[in-house]
């Protein structure tokens, strides 16, 4: 199917940044309704293909791929160790993590657990050294009065 003039300035524009609205201003959709535009635009087949060509022929053309992001991540990560700047290493793992899919399986931060759940997970972290002493809770925290899947979760572990 063929593009529009300003079809085809959007599938241009869109690489720049990845940013739909961006780039469906700067194809010269409206500003008030480049959200809209830009959604419906990357619906249609047609244009994701040729964006989809487009990415695949920049990352051809400057040797940018999965495999070097990866590589280069690790280098930093190395580097950033090297130089005692953990806060970079941090990120450079976690960016690293997210790409090998390390949290997607671990990212339940939004379920219930049952009682069941809660005291074979705890039985397990005990079991590698956790201490779930409260010795940072105030005295008057009412840990008994708390439903056990609706604990706290931060602050509230030390390891010994």
């Amino acid at each position: 199917m063929l593009l529009t003039r300003k079809q085809q300035k959007f599938v241009a524009e869109y690489p720049k940044d990845c940013n739909g609205t961006q780039a469906a201003i700067r194809a010269g959709y409206s500003p008030r309704t480049a959200n809209e535009q830009a959604a419906q635009l990357l619906a249609k087949l047609s244009i994701r293909e040729a964006i989809d060509t487009a990415l695949k022929s920049r990352a051809e053309r400057t040797k940018i791929d999965a495999d070097w992001v990866v590589t280069n991540f690790r280098n930093l990560y190395l580097e950033a160790l090297a130089a005692m700047d953990y806060a970079a290493a941090a990120r450079c793992l976690e960016n690293l993590g997210k790409h090998v899919g390390v949290f997607r399986e671990h990212n339940r931060q939004k379920r219930d657990y049952s009682p069941e759940e809660v005291a074979a997970i705890r039985a397990r972290l005990e079991a590698a050294g956790m201490d779930f002493r409260c010795v940072n809770a105030p005295s008057d925290f009412p840990l008994q009065d708390v439903p056990v899947n609706r604990l706290p979760t931060l602050n509230r572990f030390s390891a010994n």
